[in-house]
């Protein structure tokens, strides 16, 4: 299977991208391959699971990859899996003072903390770095994933039944796993980081589980920050409603930076429109930006954007 596998994916990968050269798998394009395969995702993600095994090389930013068949064989074995989260760690720069901050950053679906961590830095030229702050990229778990089929398995924060803000919320994995991105968060204040000087967000679904981290659990929002990158809420979302409930009550709650592409064909515009807009007259501080041309991906002015953001909240 070492050649043919990654041959035909390679024709699809053309296909889908109008012939872009490329080693590296967006989000969007694992979409479009979906969609181009849609009518068998359960022998596409064993193909694909097969060819990044066999070809190491390949991003892990695909949406297929998902840890191989390593990945599937452990999360068969251990389906509602709490173990902490693996991390990926960019110390802070060299000659820039003593660790005093930390950037906590939560990949989408289908990528890993090494994935992200990649291309975040491949995106900004290395120049993703502020003195004195460690960034640190967790990995989800290999979990249930609908949009994959009634055996999908995916990296991902929490299940969805459908791409789309109508679907119900997996209430019950964004708990979960909210849980276990605070004990990440709380390793950085045992560590001697103020909470204050603690930001977690993320691109996609990660964006979304660091708001519903941030937002929902008092005892997080002492946090400086919350950013969230082409992302959603469900409609059914109580975290809106929570939060307002905490301000009214008179509690602080982090500001939060939302980024969102007008040429997002994965995520509409008007979806991440509609969530900034949610929390803002639920009291949130939001600072809303959207970026010309930017479909669902990393760009580098959005990503130096944000890293002006975070550098003035941990100043």
């Amino acid at each position: 299977f070492k050649t043919p596998i990654p041959r035909a994916l390679g024709v699809l990968k053309v296909f889908c991208t109008n012939g872009r050269k490329s080693s590296i798998w967006s989000p969007r394009e694992g979409w479009l391959m979906l969609r181009v395969v849609g009518i068998c995702p359960i022998l596409l993600r064993t193909a694909t699971a097969f060819s990044s095994f066999a070809n190491p090389s390949s991003s892990p930013r695909a949406l297929f990859t998902s840890g191989g068949i390593r990945g599937m064989a452990m999360q068969a074995a251990s389906p509602a899996d709490l173990r902490p989260l693996e991390l990926h760690v960019t110390p802070p720069p060299a000659g820039g003072g003593e660790h005093r901050a930390t950037v906590i950053f939560l990949h989408g679906s289908g990528d890993s903390g090494d994935g992200v961590q990649q291309w975040v830095e491949a995106a900004t030229d290395g120049a993703f770095s502020l003195p004195g702050v460690k960034m640190v990229f967790p990995t989800a778990h290999m979990r249930k994933y609908s949009l994959l089929g009634p055996h999908g398995l995916q990296r991902v924060w929490f299940d969805r039944l459908d791409l789309a803000p109508a679907a119900p919320e997996d209430t019950e994995g964004i708990v979960k796993m909210a849980q276990l991105v605070k004990d990440v968060v709380q390793a950085e204040v045992d560590l001697g980081i103020p909470l204050s000087k603690v930001i977690i967000g993320g691109f996609s679904m990660g964006g979304g589980m660091s708001l519903h981290t941030a937002l929902r659990d008092p005892d997080m929002h002492g946090l400086g920050g919350v950013f969230a990158l082409s992302t959603f809420f469900a409609e059914n979302s109580p975290t809106p409603e929570r939060v307002a409930a905490s301000i009214k009550e008179g509690k602080t709650v982090p500001p939060v930076w939302y980024a969102h592409g007008k040429a997002d064909p994965m995520v509409k515009l008007a979806w991440g429109a509609s969530t900034a807009k949610r929390l803002e007259v639920a009291g949130v501080p939001v600072t809303y930006t959207e970026f010309p041309g930017l479909q669902h991906d990393l760009r580098d002015d959005e990503l130096m954007l944000l890293k002006t953001w975070i550098a003035t909240r941990l100043s």
